[in-house]
């Protein structure tokens, strides 16, 4: 990636100087002419710089429209007053012209127009580390709703978002979007929960989505493969590592989940396979999830590089687990395993 200084060079060398330019008036004799030549080499070089600069507000305003770059980065500095090309131009007639209208006008004159505006939304960052706090302004699920639903529910954000009033509207306009797709399970979910960071409430809207809009295209036979799969691979490892322990892994009968479609019952057995492998159970999507240490073996399982095994914390159902029998748990212990559910 092109670096400050890279920049830098490049409006040095190619905008506010002209090589070609200074030599014609120097002769290759000097480096800076003198008398009239200096005068008109100046005179050159403003033209020429303001040229460019126009030239280069134009380029980068018309690229910006059509997101040329896959990323679709901000145009401007998120610190910047400057939010949009017409802004820019402005700056450049403060210090060049007596009023901006003289070269928005000419260039208007020529058809040449600027219009890209950066707003908040540009410059939002969508990307997630709590989702008891990164959710609470409903702009990050509203752009979960327009990716899987196309509704356009971002123009209805209120931003910046910093008041209770503002996030409350967000959230009302991302659970009216979700009502109206018909996601199911989410009657008793309201804006004050998401707002007031309630985590079930969090888990059950998040939840509630991914089985309206994801689990419903699974394919039962691929993830029934997949578990298959697993359970070879978990006994192949085990027993190829001569360690002497049962190479089966037990799942839980069909009939003691109390799921509401075969589909499931399918991926509880996915996680149940996988999570054998880390002698973890798990009995079902509430209780055995509730800590995300299962979320967090299914991520290792499969990209053991981006999260280790060994990254993975202990929590207090793991201490409880291990605790004998009328034992009290040390609370110092305790409050440390609580800390990383």
């Amino acid at each position: 990636m092109t670096n400050k200084h890279d920049l830098e060079k490049i409006v040095s060398e190619q905008i506010l100087s002209d090589p070609a330019a200074q030599r014609k008036y120097t002769g290759g004799k000097c480096r800076t002419p003198s008398g009239k030549y200096e005068t008109r080499l100046r005179e050159y070089i403003h033209h020429h710089a303001l040229t460019k600069m126009l030239t280069l507000v134009t380029y980068l305003d018309r690229a910006k429209q059509h997101q040329i770059l896959n990323d679709d980065p901000c145009l401007f500095d998120k610190q910047s007053n400057i939010k949009s090309s017409d802004a820019v131009l402005a700056s450049i007639c403060r210090i060049c012209f007596a009023r901006k209208e003289l070269i928005v006008n000419h260039m208007s004159y020529l058809g040449i127009t600027v219009s890209h505006i950066q707003n908040p939304l540009d410059e939002y960052e969508y990307y997630i580390r709590n989702l008891s706090i990164d959710l609470k302004d409903g702009v990050r699920l509203a752009k979960m709703v327009e990716i899987l639903t196309g509704r356009s529910v971002l123009t209805e954000m209120r931003l910046p978002a910093s008041s209770r009033a503002n996030k409350i509207h967000n959230m009302g306009a991302v659970l009216s979007a979700l009502h109206h797709e018909g996601v199911a399970n989410i009657d008793d979910v309201t804006a004050a929960h998401i707002v007031d960071a309630h985590q079930p409430r969090i888990l059950q809207l998040l939840w509630s989505t991914i089985v309206h809009f994801q689990i419903g295209r699974l394919d039962e036979a691929v993830v029934t493969e997949e578990i298959e799969s697993v359970k070879r691979w978990i006994k192949q490892k085990r027993c190829s590592s001569g360690v002497k322990v049962h190479c089966e892994v037990k799942l839980i009968e069909e009939n003691s989940m109390e799921l509401s479609s075969s589909i499931e019952v399918v991926l509880l057995k996915w996680c149940q396979a996988i999570c054998s492998f880390y002698n973890v159970p798990v009995e079902n999507f509430t209780e055995s999830f509730s800590d995300g240490k299962v979320l967090c073996l299914l991520v290792s399982f499969y990209h053991p590089t981006l999260l280790p095994p060994g990254d993975i914390l202990p929590t207090a159902i793991d201490l409880q687990a291990k605790l004998q029998p009328g034992a009290k748990m040390d609370d110092k212990i305790l409050k440390v395993a609580f800390q990383n559910e």
